[in-house]
């Protein structure tokens, strides 16, 4: 009684992207996320092992590093150009950022 401890636990399994939930977009191919890839906005199939919090685990075609679009998705299209910016600190929110022009959406 009263002492406390800590634990880590090792499971086996992929390490996956955490990304904000808003980053995921619905359409008749299923689950997807933008990614920025030479200053354009690419379409990426996406599925979500896990979600918490407003925060999703995803199976997708990323390398550690990729830029994500995550914030004004909706209004993407493939190839639109997409200018970097710097992204807020946070768990899901860390790394480079961009927004496509007219405020179309904005990547971390």
């Amino acid at each position: 009684p009263g002492r406390s401890l800590r634990i880590e636990l090792a499971l086996p399994g992929p390490r996956l992207p955490a990304l904000p939930e808003a980053a995921i977009v619905w359409g008749g191919e299923g689950s997807a996320l933008w990614q920025v890839r030479e200053g354009r906005a690419v379409r990426v199939p996406a599925t979500i092992v896990q979600r918490r919090e407003g925060v999703v685990l995803v199976d997708a075609a990323l390398r550690e590093g990729d830029t994500v679009v995550v914030e004004g998705v909706q209004r993407l299209r493939e190839g639109l150009p997409v200018q970097p910016e710097r992204a807020a600190s946070g768990p899901a929110r860390q790394g480079p950022s961009a927004s496509a022009p007219s405020g179309s959406g904005t990547a971390r």
